[in-house]
């Protein structure tokens, strides 16, 4: 199950090898893809060009966006439609007698889990974080804290992507993130899930990408709460 934001992560060259990579990989039944914000809004864009955020930088963020545009690369428009139309979900779900899990694209409050609303598909798709102190928009890793606060052991695990946080401690009792980073430096980042066990296992590859800066991860909300 790929988690989403599958486009938009490089040059054109790598766009085709991308959607070219996951069309093969769906269309075998070796793969499923979660519905996440960058395909949905370059989705709906295509079908409606009239449709636009304006705060969205269409040219920074969404780049697969002229790509797909392009009337030369109609074949990867086509496989980009079949993949959300045929292929895509909003959320993964495994209850059985070993396991209770939800996968979202986005991490979200727990109240949206499972639930088919308008704004809870939404919000497992793209939780938006817009918090901002002293005028300084914080980066979304430092607006994760309600959604922390909400773990527990005790409850269904909870896998997601979207913000990226650092390797070291990505993993809080059910909250478990895998989007480590990669296209910051930091690590290309899976998870195992046995049906039949309740073992868990991830791999993890270096992207090879010097980082700007060291990825925050979960332990900046963490500490708060037990000193």
């Amino acid at each position: 199950i790929l988690i989403g934001d599958y486009l938009d992560k490089g040059d054109e060259a790598s766009m085709k090898e991308t959607i070219k990579f996951v069309y093969d990989e769906c269309t075998s039944g070796n793969m499923k893809l979660i519905r996440a914000n960058h395909e949905e809004y370059v989705f709906r864009h295509l079908i409606d060009l009239k449709y636009f955020y304006e705060e969205n930088e269409e040219t920074q963020y969404f780049t697969s966006l002229k790509f797909l545009m392009d009337p030369k690369n109609e074949e990867y428009k086509n496989m980009f439609f079949d993949l959300m139309d045929e292929h895509t979900y909003d959320y993964a779900f495994l209850k059985n007698e070993h396991n209770f899990l939800y996968a979202t694209h986005s991490p979200c409050e727990e109240k949206y889990l499972g639930k088919h609303s308008p704004k809870a598909l939404k919000m497992s798709r793209n939780t938006r974080f817009f918090k901002e102190v002293d005028g300084v928009k914080l980066k979304a890793i430092e607006s994760l804290g309600d959604i922390l606060k909400e773990a527990s052991s005790n409850k269904p695990q909870h896998i997601f992507g979207h913000v990226e946080v650092g390797s070291a401690f990505h993993v809080y009792k059910n909250k478990i993130a895998i989007d480590t980073g990669c296209v910051s430096g930091g690590d290309l980042t899976a998870i195992i899930v046995d049906p039949s066990t309740n073992k868990r296992e991830f791999i993890s590859v270096k992207s090879g990408i010097a980082p700007n800066e060291p990825l925050l991860d979960f332990s900046i909300h963490i500490k708060q709460w037990t000193n």
